[in-house]
């Protein structure tokens, strides 16, 4: 268990972008670190610091439905993805082990503040290591060097607008 540090971030759409962060900051005393546009989608997305050095990553996307939460346990949709924290310096070793088991391309993402490589688990499920940059800490990190260039130039999404 040396190799993860617990949750980096957790990343599912919602409705009301505003409405959820109000309701973290209000229930639990949670800080919005920051907030960028999603010009390509017309959405918006952000960072909610919950403690521990966790993050919640919202997407507000018009036009994605999302499942009702009446529904009963197991039905209400999944999460879209999570990033499991790893100690900095650590992503490339781990990266080479994942792609050795067949499951990554190795391929780190720069968004600034944190440092990610994807692969898929066992189920399909999309997962992150991820690795905050500057400190262990998302609250002590200049949330300004924050970017969603690279990402968006890998996918061939253009960034006008931004």
């Amino acid at each position: 268990m040396e190799e993860l540090g617990g949750i980096n971030h957790v990343t599912f759409v919602t409705q009301d972008l505003d409405r959820l962060i109000a309701f973290y900051e209000e229930a639990f005393g949670a800080h919005k670190l920051l907030e960028l546009p999603i010009p390509y989608l017309k959405g918006r997305h952000a960072f909610v610091d919950v403690g521990g050095g966790s993050v919640l990553h919202p997407f507000e996307i018009p036009g994605n439905e999302q499942p009702s939460p009446d529904l009963p346990m197991f039905a209400r949709g999944r999460v879209d993805h999570f990033a499991l924290q790893v100690p900095r310096g650590s992503l490339d070793r781990l990266g080479d082990r994942l792609v050795g088991m067949g499951v990554s391309t190795g391929e780190i993402t720069d968004f600034g503040v944190v440092r990610v490589l994807s692969f898929k688990d066992p189920d399909g499920l999309h997962v992150e290591l991820g690795e905050w940059v500057g400190g262990d800490n998302p609250r002590d990190l200049d949330m300004s060097s924050a970017s969603d260039q690279e990402l968006f130039v890998k996918m061939g999404l253009t960034t006008a607008g931004r």
